[in-house]
């Protein structure tokens, strides 16, 4: 990208006429503007004003002090000083170039006394930055070429480019974004795999399928009652699951779908009380919800119920669950293109040949 830098040159005028063309000279080998103050045309605007917008478009600030302050305002401050004020006041990076050694300033007037004193202040103003002393418009040149790369180096700024060229970088730009779009989005498939594959491998390490669990249960009403349990029947988690799952394909509150599972144990167990039916514990419920929810057939849905929580299928889990609930076939399926024929009854016959025909 081919970016310009436009550079403010501030300086009293006719003590420093050479330097400043000097100045102007490096500025443009070093492909920079320079902004100076005779180059200005007349405008409707105040000339203060006008100046204030030029520094303001500027990416670096040079000041020049040689033997006199220059001009003031009505309040009595030199341009250059308020230039320099200016330009500290908006951030620009400023860099000071004072000539040495100090040329002898007149005090034979009062009036040349207070210019000589506003001199000094403002020279020591200017050197509470880093500034380089100057003995020829030939060492300042140098002196600015220096300090010029240094600056763009170390303090960059925006500067200006041609639209085409910024229509350009901004191509560059979309198309980097775009790459780094992509990238992220890869990383994050990435990750999501591996996140999978880790979830997946802990997964395998808790119980499941045939794996075998003792559900806990209370046998009839008055049973239910008591404190310690009498029954026990030992299930596979497959069982289990294949009783609760099809309550869950909806959200559904875990006591809910317990009386599936309760259901199966008394089924399994004949007993002669007409009031018998299982009620199982609350911690074995407790532990199967968890045992489910770890084996990540099942999720909570995020819905709150007045006790308790809803819990509903995964994925995994209606794979699953279909899987055991779901029939499959006892033969293989003829072949594509192969006709469904029932077998023969017996082998078959063969044709005889056609003999010679007679005639009458």
């Amino acid at each position: 990208m081919n970016l310009r830098h436009q550079i403010f040159v501030s300086s009293t005028f006719t003590d420093l006429v050479a330097e400043r063309q000097s100045v102007i000279n490096a500025l443009l080998r070093l492909k920079c503007w320079p902004a100076v103050m005779e180059q200005f045309t007349a405008a409707s605007q105040t000339p203060w004003d006008y100046i204030t917008r030029v520094l303001d478009e500027s990416d670096y600030f040079i000041v020049i002090v040689g033997s006199r302050y220059g001009s003031v305002d009505a309040e009595g401050i030199g341009f250059t000083e308020r230039e320099f004020d200016y330009a500290e006041k908006i951030g620009l990076p400023i860099l000071g170039f004072v000539k040495h050694p100090l040329p002898e300033v007149s005090t034979s007037s009062a009036e040349a006394l207070v210019d000589a004193q506003r001199l000094v202040a403002f020279r020591e103003k200017v050197e509470t930055k880093l500034v380089d002393r100057f003995s020829d418009p030939a060492d300042l040149a140098a002196k600015v070429v220096q300090a010029v790369v240094f600056a763009q180096q170390e303090s960059p700024r925006e500067g200006w480019v041609r639209a085409g060229s910024l229509a350009e970088v901004e191509s560059v730009e979309l198309a980097n974004l775009r790459a780094t779009v992509a990238t992220l989005k890869l990383e994050a498939q990435e990750l999501r795999e591996e996140l999978r594959r880790a979830e997946a491998d802990e997964v395998h390490t808790f119980a499941s399928g045939t794996d075998t669990v003792d559900i806990h249960y209370h046998r009839g009403l008055a049973e239910a009652l008591a404190s310690n349990p009498t029954g026990i029947m030992q299930l596979t988690w497959d069982e289990v699951f294949k009783a609760i799952g099809p309550k869950l394909r909806a959200p559904c509150k875990d006591d809910s779908a317990m009386r599936a599972l309760a259901e199966l144990i008394s089924q399994r167990e004949v007993s002669d009380d007409p009031l018998s039916g299982a009620t199982i514990v609350s911690s074995d419920t407790d532990a199967i919800f968890a045992q489910l929810e770890a084996t990540g057939l099942i999720e909570t849905d995020g819905k709150k119920a007045r006790n308790g929580v809803f819990w509903i299928l995964t994925e995994p889990g209606k794979a699953r669950l279909r899987d055991l609930l779901a029939t499959r076939r006892t033969e293989e399926p003829p072949a594509q293109g192969e006709p469904n024929l029932p077998a023969p009854d017996g082998p078959e016959r063969e044709q005889p040949e056609p003999g010679p025909s007679t005639g009458e």
